[in-house]
């Protein structure tokens, strides 16, 4: 009996060590499926923030992309503005010359018919001096000679303002650009070969030009 006691008691112990040892392999079992979780789950954030790395490197270069695109429309902008400016200045610089042209030709237009108007006046003048010449060879009142010489005078002075003034032809030297040879006379000095020796009309200056030049006959050595 005593030894089924023994017996007994070593059964207990061999049943209880081998439900520590199923106890100890649950655990393990345990503690391996949790270990898998979890390096599961790591992996899965992983992969996670590698997407989002991902996500984030795409969207930067999307954004470097689009501001690349902004700077070539800025730069064709820019471009497009500089030929504008430039053909705006020449433009410009034409509109002025037009003007500077225009107002040129328009001063010529206006001294033109000035001139043509002075000119028509000087062959008034030049009834004056026939009429004195006259005068003075035969035989009028003084007092009427004195009176056209003093219109013919007051008559300068008035061309004077419009800056008209005579120019002497008598005893000079021919030049077609202030004379105008009407006729050859004979002379038997050569030294009056090629000089005005007789005025026909008197000639004159404006400015620096010739408003009408002397009608003249003009010495030639036989």
């Amino acid at each position: 009996m005593l030894g089924s006691v023994v017996m007994g008691k070593d059964d207990d112990t061999s049943r209880q060590r081998d439900d520590e040892r199923a106890s100890e392999g649950e655990s393990a079992d345990f503690d391996a499926l949790r270990a898998a979780e979890e390096l599961a789950a790591s992996m899965a954030e992983g992969e996670a923030a590698e997407r989002g790395r991902g996500g984030a490197n795409d969207y930067v270069q999307m954004l470097e992309g689009e501001v690349a695109a902004l700077q070539e429309d800025l730069a064709k902008a820019r471009a497009r503005a500089e030929r504008a400016e430039g053909r705006a200045a020449s433009a410009t610089d034409e509109i002025e010359k037009s003007r500077a042209r225009i107002e040129r030709e328009a001063e010529k237009e206006q001294s033109r018919q000035l001139e043509g108007t002075l000119r028509k006046f000087l062959e008034v003048l030049d009834d004056l001096d026939r009429a004195i010449a006259s005068a003075r060879t035969m035989d009028h009142n003084p007092e009427v000679l004195s009176g056209v010489e003093l219109v013919r005078k007051r008559f300068l002075t008035a061309l004077a303002e419009f800056g008209v003034r005579h120019q002497p032809a008598e005893g000079m030297r021919f030049d077609p650009e202030l004379h105008d040879a009407v006729s050859a006379v004979p002379v038997a000095d050569p030294a009056q070969d090629g000089i005005v020796v007789g005025v026909v009309s008197e000639g004159y200056a404006i400015g620096d030009g010739v408003l009408r030049p002397a009608r003249v006959a003009v010495g030639k050595a036989s």
